[in-house]
């Protein structure tokens, strides 16, 4: 468990870096259209921002689709508490071959019942 707050530290640090790197990037590729300051410095510090940004991004892509994917499963797992909570049994005989299986009617005789002591019954195959 420690491990595994430890990267999840590491990993929010590693994303706020690579803010700065897009920030440096942009920075130095506004000082080359400009034409303020060495080339071969500013063309340095687009490729080290460059070669930082790059994995740093895909980090955070890959983290934000941990998170998605945890709330997804989360979501989806309180969905099925909420529907095996409200799951009610289907009013009526449910061994009648005229049984609705319906939470609202019982059959296609006798709707409103009563199931008990009813003439058309006929049991299902």
């Amino acid at each position: 468990m420690a491990f595994m707050s430890l990267f999840q530290q590491s990993t929010r640090t590693l994303m706020r870096h690579s803010n700065y790197c897009l920030i440096s990037i942009m920075f130095a590729n506004l000082c080359l259209a400009l034409q303020a300051g060495s080339p071969g410095l500013l063309t340095g510090i687009v490729v080290g921002s460059s070669l930082l940004y790059l994995p740093l991004s895909l980090l955070n892509l890959w983290w934000q689709w941990q998170q998605h994917k945890a709330r997804t499963d989360e979501l989806n797992a309180q969905f099925r508490a909420r529907l095996a909570a409200t799951k009610q049994k289907p009013l009526g005989n449910p061994h009648c071959i005229y049984s609705a299986r319906s939470l609202h009617i019982r059959c296609a005789v006798h709707p409103y019942g009563p199931c008990e002591g009813c003439l058309d019954f006929e049991p299902r195959s």
